[in-house]
Parts: structure tokens; C-alpha cells; sequence
């Protein structure tokens, strides 16, 4: 890959990393990326829990389509040795 940054959200991840017999390719290259195995480092993690003001409710352990496409997890990756 010839990008210094890929940015990917949980969504987009998790859909290769579960149908890995449809897309060998894809699931082996997000789970290189995330094992730090694909030449990037993690360099930053945006996540956004839902909240009414000062309010705020973690759910990690929520239905899947909810925490996927309400308010995805997004990662940054740097690749080695990019400015």
C-alpha cells in the first residue's frame, strides 16, 4: 500500500474480519493492521459513547448494528517511518 494513513471505521473492519471466507484477502489485511502486522502503527482512536449532556452511557456490550452504524469506533494507522 502506498498510503502514509488509512482510516477505517468498526463497521467497515468488522464486516471483512466476519466474512473472512468471502474476502481472504481483506480479512487478512485488517487483521494484520490491527495486530500491527502490516507495516502501520495505531497512532489514534475516536470514540463517541451516547450521551444526554452531562450524561453518558457506555455501550460496548450493545447490539451490534447499534454501536456499528449509530456511532462507529474510528482508527487512525500511521504507516512506519511516515512523516
Amino acid at each position: 500500500m502506498t498510503t502514509d494513513y488509512v482510516i477505517v471505521g468498526t463497521s467497515w473492519a468488522e464486516r471483512f474480519r466476519a466474512g473472512a471466507a468471502r474476502f481472504p484477502a481483506q480479512a487478512e489485511f485488517y487483521a494484520r493492521l490491527f495486530a500491527g502486522d502490516a507495516g502501520y502503527e495505531l497512532i489514534q482512536t475516536f470514540q463517541a459513547y451516547p450521551h444526554l449532556g452531562p450524561l453518558t452511557w457506555p455501550d460496548d456490550t450493545a447490539e451490534l448494528t447499534f454501536r456499528l452504524f449509530d456511532h462507529p469506533t474510528i482508527y487512525v494507522f500511521k504507516k512506519a517511518g511516515a512523516p
